[in-house]
């Protein structure tokens, strides 16, 4: 680290000189330049107007710096006047002032110049201008008056080669001097440095010795009475202070320069195969899978241990992290002259404004998972000093809002990045090792769903004009088609407060995605009642501010609408935005009219079953409660994983909602929608007023407040609002 602000010092300070010297350099001889060329440009003005003769001069000359005609000035000046016939041949030539230019000379220069087709300028080390005819004799084309200015020009390049020379000298000296005095610049800083490494070693050294105490204390105290959840809490507490001084300790060791005693060249190819094996057992027995693409025979030289500290931090927290049933990836390429390990697992994320903190020590998103985690923010601090020691970088792909699309080959990871980023929609806490894929916490993947329950959604935006004359804009079916649930589910999430779409052409309604040009030739616009998503994409954002992200493989369309596209190469993400709008211009889309962009409005109002509807009253928490001395049949749920649950005797169907990560959503979902049906639907709160209504409840006294008073167990976790829309959307029994 010293020596990485030694030498920034050095470049800063002496590009900043550098600059300086240049600049002052450059406009001391671009203003000579400048001078001695008014200078020529004036001599031959002069002779222009005095009928080819310098006048006499009678005042006297002074310093001003401005060019001034002296008596000398006849004499110093080295010139030729050419005047030129119809056919641009010299007819007559004043040579008598310059003894440098022979008749030859002046006739090979004068066609040189003529040829050139400019009026005026240099040639060679000569000024010129060529003035036309006045029109008083038809036999003559022009003058061309030459001045030599050789002696101006060689005084201007000798104080040009004298400036760089002096220029040069200056950073030189400067440079040796910044190289012998940079020490003393920079000691206070690497002091400083020095002194906070010092402290926490020292401080972590004389924390072991009172938490050896305590925890000696503690195994007494247990002997004698016995372990409590006072005794247990405590050496818990204990034994995560012993961790945290241990990544302490080993963040100052990380962050210190190598020496080149400690570098070794080693097998990074086996280090990683021998890292990755040794979490096999682990990945293994909690349902996980380990995925490895290691190119054999790569080596480094560095220090092997802190390599093999940064593979295990990467692998230990994607295994901790990683969700259930979730693929571990690791792969270890070569790329040119750069080593390149990823690691790569499905997980929760961070918020996009907390990216450029994710290396600070103790830095943490959620302050109130930080605890169950067991993580202390110093993970990724580690990692990150280990790979700066060995001049390594972390790089990332920032997609900013609006249509973005993800193409390229198949099995090229299209899909498998879209994952990630339907996944990025969960908390994130930095330091743990988790994939560095942050995703918009109101996106929502979207679908078709055949035969999914649809009930008054306004899907008048992409569907209308049907045949059988259906109003779509309350639209309900039991049975919905793949164009009318994915149209139906944009609406939804748009009801639900999203602002990302997140869609795969493979799984999507492909008559709902786009039309080509010959289907619409094909079957007229009046005749078809789908408004394609292509055709909708635009307004979604400039005038819903709702962006989308579209993995395409078959359809070209998208292209033209798209303000970013990122090609997948063999999992590499690429930004091919700029090739492929050159592109677009040779294949452009036919004109097509299309209904103006309304908002959808919501109708759907939630009522109870008939067999279990009951008069309601309002009650002092804020909800309704049965009134009357029969009570409904109390409404029983049974989960079926993250595929959905049953209320009575209704199946809620939640397979293609796929940003359930687990079952304990699921089950918490089942929980508000049976509150929902008892308490809530009385078919005069909307469903935006119910969903309102619970996700308030939930915030603010979590899930215990659904069960009336009771204890509430274990096995739920809290979903999002988006899905809590979803859940209520599905219910059939409404």
């Amino acid at each position: 680290m010293i020596r990485s602000l030694r030498r920034r010092f050095l470049l800063i300070a002496m590009f900043s000189l550098a600059l300086t010297l240049f600049v002052i350099g450059g406009s001391i001889n671009l203003g000579n330049y400048i001078r001695l060329t008014d200078r020529a440009d004036a001599i031959i003005t002069t002779l222009y107007e005095n009928d080819w003769n310098f006048p006499l001069v009678r005042n006297h000359p002074n310093v001003s710096g401005r060019f001034q005609l002296t008596r000398e000035t006849e004499f110093e000046t080295r010139y030729c006047i050419i005047h030129l016939d119809e056919n641009e041949e010299p007819s007559d030539v004043n040579s008598e002032h310059i003894a440098s230019l022979s008749e030859s000379d002046i006739s090979a220069l004068t066609d040189a110049i003529l040829s050139s087709g400019k009026d005026n300028g240099y040639w060679g080390y000569y000024r010129y201008h060529l003035y036309p005819s006045d029109g008083s004799s038809e036999s003559d084309s022009g003058t061309l008056v030459i001045v030599d200015c050789f002696s101006q020009l060689q005084s201007f390049y000798i104080l040009l080669r004298l400036t760089f020379f002096i220029i040069f000298g200056c950073l030189a000296v400067v440079l040796l001097l910044l190289l012998c005095l940079s020490d003393y610049v920079i000691k206070p800083f690497a002091d400083n440095i020095k002194k906070q490494r010092r402290f926490i070693t020292d401080v972590s050294h004389e924390l072991k010795t009172p938490l050896g105490i305590i925890s000696a204390n503690i195994g007494v105290m247990e002997m004698i009475r016995g372990m409590d959840e006072w005794t247990e809490s405590t050496r818990k507490q204990v034994e995560r202070l012993n961790r945290m001084i241990a990544e302490l300790i080993e963040l100052s060791r990380a962050e210190e320069s190598m020496c080149p005693e400690s570098l070794s060249d080693f097998s990074v190819s086996a280090l990683v195969k021998e890292t990755s094996d040794s979490f096999q057992t682990a990945v293994d027995a909690q349902g996980k899978k380990l995925s490895l693409s290691i190119e054999p025979e790569l080596s480094m030289r560095g220090q092997r241990d802190q390599i093999l500290r940064l593979c295990s931090i990467l692998l230990d927290n994607a295994v901790k992290y990683c969700l259930p049933d979730g693929t571990i990836t690791v792969s270890l390429y070569q790329k040119k002259r750069l080593l390149c390990l990823e690691v790569q697992n499905p997980c929760e994320n961070l918020e996009p404004d907390q990216v450029p903190r994710l290396f600070d020590r103790f830095y943490r998103t959620d302050k109130s998972r930080s605890s169950r985690t067991g993580g202390y923010g110093l993970g990724l601090s580690i990692a990150a000093a280990v790979v700066n020691t060995h001049k390594g970088k972390i790089t990332g792909m920032g997609i900013p809002k609006g249509i973005t699309l993800i193409v390229g080959g198949g099995y090229h990871g299209k899909s498998t990045l879209l994952n990630a980023l339907e996944l990025g929609v969960y908390n994130h806490i930095p330091g743990d090792g988790r994939e560095y894929v942050i995703t918009d916490a109101t996106a929502v993947k979207l679908r078709s769903e055949d035969g999914r329950f649809i009930k008054d959604v306004d899907i008048s935006m992409f569907i209308n004009d049907l045949p059988n004359k259906k109003d779509t804009r309350c639209f309900s079916t039991l049975d919905a088609s793949g164009s009318t649930s994915q149209a139906a589910g944009i609406v939804e999430s748009m009801e639900a407060g999203s602002h990302l779409f997140l869609l795969d052409e493979d799984t999507s309604a492909t008559n709902f995605m786009v039309r080509d040009a010959f289907m619409q030739q094909v079957i007229q616009r009046e005749k078809e009642p789908i408004t394609p998503f292509l055709e909708r994409a635009e307004d979604l954002y400039k005038k819903a501010g709702i962006s989308t992200i579209l993995v395409a493989g078959s359809s070209g369309a998208f292209f033209h609408i798209a303000d970013t596209i990122i090609q997948m190469d063999n999992y590499v993400p690429k930004d091919i935005t700029a090739s492929v709008k050159k592109l677009c211009s040779q294949y452009p889309l036919p004109a097509v009219s299309v209904t103006d962009f309304q908002l959808p409005h919501s109708h759907r109002i939630m009522s109870r079953p008939a067999e279990s509807s009951k008069r309601l009253i309002h009650n002092s928490r804020g909800n309704h409660s049965d009134s009357g001395a029969a009570k409904p049949e109390r409404l029983k749920t049974r989960i079926s994983g993250t595929d959905g649950f049953s209320l009575g005797r209704q199946e809620i169907d939640l397979r293609y909602t796929e940003q359930l990560i687990d079952a304990e959503q699921t089950a918490a979902l089942g929980l508000l929608l049976k509150y929902a049906v008892e308490h809530l639907a009385d078919g005069r709160r909307t469903l935006p007023e119910i969903v309102q209504f619970l996700w308030k409840n939930l915030s603010l006294h979590g899930l215990s407040f659904f069960t009336e008073n009771q204890k509430i167990s274990c096995g739920y976790a809290t979903p999002r609002i988006q899905e809590i829309y979803a859940c209520l959307n599905r219910y059939r029994g409404l």
